[in-house]
């Protein structure tokens, strides 16, 4: 089965992933940060009893007991964006629901009791919402949630409130990060309700050039116009960042060239390679893709992220089952590098 960011998809030469989170309480339960060690143990297995059968019947999903699994394991699955690093870090009763393809991932008594995660590769934020939907239906078969006639959906945080709908689209962007223009956007769409992030956290600094742009409220607004909010103001980045890209390519194509070609060889001969810096340089190598500079001898499913997960650091942990030292993780994801980066076409 293809993991998602391996399936082609709309516009995916900006956009790397669209993802919808529903967040949902149960209403015979206080909200999650006011349960009780004995409700958090009541509540999950209550939960595990009654999602056992099938509720996503064309994926289905592996039950994860999260507060048992090692910290390794549990890095790894935030490095993944599977669950969030609240949720590794409780040490109450929590689990998650995952299927294999990675495009579901439902994490139980995180900030809320559940939160539904779908993602879908490229820019179909659609077809992750109808997915997220029909789970959420599915599960409110079997649980009451909480649930204001006027409010909506109640939620931990006041700011999920209504719909309890995030919608987001992980972007790349190195074309606009090299612009400094990134205050700008954050600026202009932060009036609209939505906010860009970097992979740092960092409006301007994306590790990789990757940045979120999401949802802020959700309250007074219902799912369709929050997708098609995103969507426009998704449509103008990508034509920003497509247009710098062009602008770069007629301005000084021999030094754009040489600075791509320079990134994919120093990640195919490298000895040592650092996390900052190979996310750096595989962002050069993707854009060398997507602008034509770089053509890869590779099958129609290979994607430059799924080796930007593999070099994280857990990642590489886990492939030995033990923890390392920084020197390790370092001559380890360079090897991981070499090994899995496709040769360049002769």
């Amino acid at each position: 089965m293809l993991k998602w960011y391996e399936e082609s998809a709309d516009n995916s030469d900006v956009v790397v992933s669209s993802r919808i989170r529903l967040a949902r309480n149960l209403s015979k339960y206080p909200f999650s940060p006011k349960l009780s060690k004995s409700q958090s143990k009541e509540m999950i297995k209550e939960l595990e009893s009654e999602l056992s059968l099938p509720i996503s019947p064309e994926r289905p999903l592996h039950w994860i007991q999260v507060n048992t699994l090692s910290d390794i394991d549990k890095v790894a699955l935030v490095e993944r964006h599977l669950i969030s690093e609240t949720l590794a870090a409780k040490e109450d009763a929590t689990a998650a629901m995952i299927s294999d393809d990675e495009v579901v991932s439902i994490m139980l008594n995180e900030e809320d009791h559940i939160r539904i995660q779908t993602m879908s590769g490229g820019m179909n934020l659609e077809k992750a919402f109808s997915i997220a939907d029909a789970i959420d239906d599915e599960i409110n078969k079997k649980f009451a949630y909480a649930y204001h006639e006027r409010l909506g959906y109640l939620t931990t945080f006041p700011t999920n409130v209504g719909t309890g709908l995030r919608v987001s689209y992980m972007l790349h962007l190195p074309g606009i990060a090299r612009t400094k223009k990134l205050a700008s956007i954050s600026s202009d769409i932060g009036r609209f309700g939505v906010t860009i992030r970097g992979m740092s956290n960092d409006k301007e600094n994306g590790i990789g050039n990757l940045y979120q742009i999401y949802n802020q409220k959700t309250l007074g607004r219902d799912e369709k116009e929050l997708i098609q909010e995103l969507g426009t103001i998704a449509n103008q980045i990508i034509k920003q960042e497509r247009r710098v890209r062009n602008k770069m390519m007629q301005d000084n194509k021999n030094l754009l060239e040489d600075t791509l070609l320079r990134s994919y060889g120093l990640l195919k001969y490298c000895k040592s390679l650092e996390i900052e810096e190979g996310m750096n340089l595989l962002s050069n190598v993707q854009l060398g893709i997507t602008t034509g500079i770089i053509q890869l001898d590779a099958d129609e499913n290979f994607n430059i992220y799924s080796l930007v997960m593999g070099i994280q650091p857990a990642h590489l942990e886990k492939e030995k089952n033990r923890a390392l030292k920084k020197e390790e993780r370092d001559i380890l994801r360079a090897e991981y590098v070499q090994k899995h980066l496709p040769d360049i076409l002769k």
